[in-house]
């Protein structure tokens, strides 16, 4: 047997979306910010919206590394991981021009600045710290973050 073709009556229940301003007066609960106002307010004050961050800068803040792989990468604390690349990173699309198309043609004095800046921005414990496998390990880094920076310059807006 086929179902019916005529549609069901669904009851319809009224739904009251306002509150009346005597309800949170009445039970004594003060007027405090809504997490509206509070977003908005927020949001007016840092210039950003929800999901939105600014670009990587660099900081001013010193990080302490206190173990170091054996490529010069920092090990401990985890929390000093990821700014290390993103500093790397702020630093040479601040010094280094982006008219260079290869890493390896960027002349050696712009690379010692790089690497001048990157040990001004974090501190290497004495007892594991070997400049060259450390400066390889930065420049490596750097070397990629210029690549990256070309790449979605060229992918964008050439």
């Amino acid at each position: 047997m086929r179902p019916s073709s005529c549609p069901r009556q669904v009851p319809v229940v009224p739904l009251c979306l306002e509150f009346p301003e005597e309800v949170g007066e009445q039970e004594g609960h003060g007027s405090g910010p809504t997490l509206s106002t509070t977003a908005k307010t927020e949001s007016a004050i840092s210039g950003k919206k929800r999901g939105q961050h600014g670009r990587h800068k660099v900081h001013k803040k010193v990080h302490a590394i206190h173990k170091i792989g054996p490529h010069g990468e920092p090990l401990e604390p985890e929390s000093v991981i990821s700014p290390f690349s993103n500093q790397c990173s702020c630093i040479v699309r601040e010094h280094v021009p982006i008219t260079y198309s290869d890493w390896r043609k960027v002349p050696d004095d712009l690379k010692g600045v790089v690497w001048g800046e990157v040990k001004r921005r974090f501190k290497y414990p004495e007892d594991q710290f070997d400049e060259d496998v450390c400066k390889r390990h930065a420049l490596f880094i750097a070397g990629k973050a210029l690549h990256n920076l070309r790449s979605t310059l060229n992918r964008n807006y050439v």
